[in-house]
């Protein structure tokens, strides 16, 4: 991996962390305060619905493995570790090989589409939403996803009201 696709890389998990804060630190519960539950889970589901929708567009669009999502498929699939520098991956490959579905998973927490990328099948093709169950498995994992965090919310609100009201 290159220096400059590397910091491609940094660059974009960066950004998916800077996106998930905002939207779940700041937005979310503004929403929640002001709207409500439900209100909060249908607009932050649909955020999330459409950067994973655009994500897997571009990430297929540009047909470049910034990410390292297929060489990481494809080390899973041959059974061998990544060669490069990037430390992150060569631990995903030492650490999953039986984890597959607990890293789609902590891809999904970041970016619904960074799932969809993982999990479709073959390596290098950049063909969508294509699979028997990928469009399904995305759009469950977007629901539940924001279904837990929103609770983890909703209940952290609560707590701290009821904390002030105490004190």
């Amino acid at each position: 991996m290159s220096r400059k696709s590397n910091k491609r890389f940094w660059g974009i998990i960066l950004l998916n962390f800077m996106i998930k804060g905002a939207i779940d630190l700041f937005l979310d519960p503004y929403l929640m305060e002001s709207f409500g539950y439900f209100y909060s889970l249908k607009i932050t589901t649909s955020i999330y619905f459409i950067i994973g929708i655009v994500s897997v567009i571009l990430y297929d669009y540009y047909e470049v493995d910034c990410l390292r999502l297929e060489a990481l498929k494809r080390a899973h699939f041959y059974g061998k570790e990544i060669n490069g520098k990037n430390r992150l991956i060569r631990l995903i490959t030492r650490r999953s090989k039986k984890g597959k579905f607990i890293l789609s998973l902590s891809l999904a927490s970041k970016n619904p589409g960074l799932m969809v990328i993982y999990l479709r099948d073959g390596f290098g093709l950049y063909n969508g939403f294509s699979g028997k169950y990928i469009l399904l498995y995305f759009l469950l994992n977007t629901v539940l996803i924001n279904i837990y965090w929103n609770g983890i919310i909703y209940l952290l609100i609560i707590l701290y009201k009821w904390i002030i009201s105490v004190f």
